[in-house]
């Protein structure tokens, strides 16, 4: 028998022979929408502004480089994670190493429009760290920059921060 199911003669069971069985839904795979496409779930805030598409703004190597960060994060960044991580910090829901327009944010909070930047010696002076802070508040982004020592020796400081930057972007 072809069709709904045929009846194996050893085992008594209903073997499916059935094509429609067999064909992905059409909105998973190609064509379809993702999870984080079809709904803005789990996030106090639509995760883009009106207008802002960062798929078209963000080159495709950035987001392969952001992937690669956050599969190997630094000692730092991985304690920051540590609190910021499945909402621990006030109910706040971060993202780490997210691709925005031709930058890599190290943390952001779309709800509170805050982006967290862990900053090294490296980032001493650095006019191009002005010139990306320039670019994402366009964006509509508040941009608080920690340095790594300050992380490292007053955590609780830094938390508060980052708390009472989150709780004015949200009043304001």
């Amino acid at each position: 028998m072809v069709g709904a199911g045929a009846q194996s003669a050893e085992a008594g069971e209903i073997i499916s022979t059935d094509v429609a069985a067999s064909v992905p839904s059409p909105l998973e795979g190609e064509g379809g929408l993702s999870l984080s496409e079809r709904s803005d779930e789990g996030c106090a805030a639509p995760l883009k502004p009106a207008g802002a598409d960062w798929r078209h703004e963000t080159p495709r190597r950035n987001r392969g480089f952001a992937k690669s960060m956050r599969k190997n994060p630094t000692e730092i960044e991985r304690a920051m994670w540590g609190v910021l991580k499945d909402r621990r910090l006030a109910a706040y829901k971060f993202r780490r190493q997210v691709p925005i327009g031709p930058y890599i944010a190290d943390f952001v909070c779309y709800a509170g429009r805050l982006i967290i930047e862990l900053d090294g010696s490296q980032h001493a002076d650095n006019g191009q760290d002005a010139a990306r802070d320039e670019w994402l508040a366009g964006k509509g982004f508040a941009v608080l920059r920690v340095r790594n020592d300050q992380l490292i020796s007053n955590r609780d400081d830094v938390l508060d921060t980052v708390w009472h930057r989150l709780e004015e972007r949200k009043d304001g």
